[in-house]
């Protein structure tokens, strides 16, 4: 029973992540009117398809973008896509220490 709720909720992450990709593309990027959505960490898990605790870990650790907004940590899409692809997610990213 527990699977299944939990299965359940990563669909419906999964689903509202995908919403929020097709109605927001960037359009903070290209001087659009609308900003791009703030998003939880579990909904940048299900993005990354890691766990929520890796991304609680890599905000310190590799840097991760993300916004402390009250006790949340909320993040942008565009920025943690643009950190994935310049190597920050890689498993020898360090924190610069030694730098």
């Amino acid at each position: 029973m527990v699977l299944v709720l939990v299965l359940g909720a990563a669909r419906t992450l999964r689903a509202q992540l995908r919403y929020h990709r097709e109605r927001w593309p960037a359009r903070a990027a290209v001087g659009g009117d609308m900003s791009e959505p703030w998003l939880s960490a579990d909904y940048v898990a299900v993005h990354l398809g890691v766990t929520q605790d890796a991304v609680y870990t890599w905000i310190p650790e590799k840097r991760m973008p993300a916004h402390e907004i009250g006790r949340l940590w909320k993040f942008q899409v565009s920025e943690v896509d643009e950190w994935v692809r310049t190597g920050g997610a890689a498993a020898n990213a360090t924190d610069g220490a030694g730098d």
